[in-house]
């Protein structure tokens, strides 16, 4: 009984360092945009500093549990949350420019409304756009599994175990 409450505990550090870390990357990323003007020409940095935060869900989280084998899920829960509020920052900030500038993206003003096959090519477009959301989502979790878990080695390195522990 003790050790599924450890898991539990272990469960719920990682879950929670991954949310409020994923958060914090979302928001220090919205200041780097808002001083580049909306251009999204930092895009360079915004990678690595998501980088950096999935490295530090996994360390912090180490360090907190006493074990290693969470740092891969902080990293994963801070990946998916990172695509989370990433894909509603960039929504709200293409919404503001509509609203704003009155302008659509170019793939959609490049469709002849008049023509038979626009709603097709709409639904087309569609389906691409979330297989590759999918995919990019997928493979956002498995790099910040791998971040998280090597963040989880050094936080191991630097936390010393007390005797008797499952470390």
């Amino acid at each position: 009984m003790e050790a599924l409450r450890n898991l539990r505990r272990r469960q719920r550090i990682a879950f929670n360092y991954g949310l409020w870390l994923a958060l914090l990357g979302t928001f220090l990323i919205a200041i780097l945009d808002a001083f580049d003007g909306y251009r999204h020409m930092m895009t360079f940095v915004d990678n690595y500093m998501y980088l950096v935060v999935y490295f530090l869900a996994g360390m912090l989280t180490a360090r907190k549990a006493g074990v290693v084998t969470h740092s891969g899920l902080a990293g994963r829960w801070t990946a998916f949350f990172s695509v989370l509020f990433g894909l509603v920052y960039e929504a709200i900030v293409y919404l503001f420019q509509f609203a704003a500038f009155h302008t659509l993206p170019k793939f959609i003003t490049d469709i002849e409304f008049g023509d038979v096959h626009a709603p097709i090519t709409l639904i087309f477009l569609s389906l691409i756009a979330c297989g590759l959301l999918a995919f990019v989502t997928a493979l956002t979790v498995v790099i910040g599994w791998g971040i998280g878990a090597l963040g989880g080695l050094l936080g191991k390195a630097m936390f010393k175990a007390p005797a008797g522990s499952d470390y």
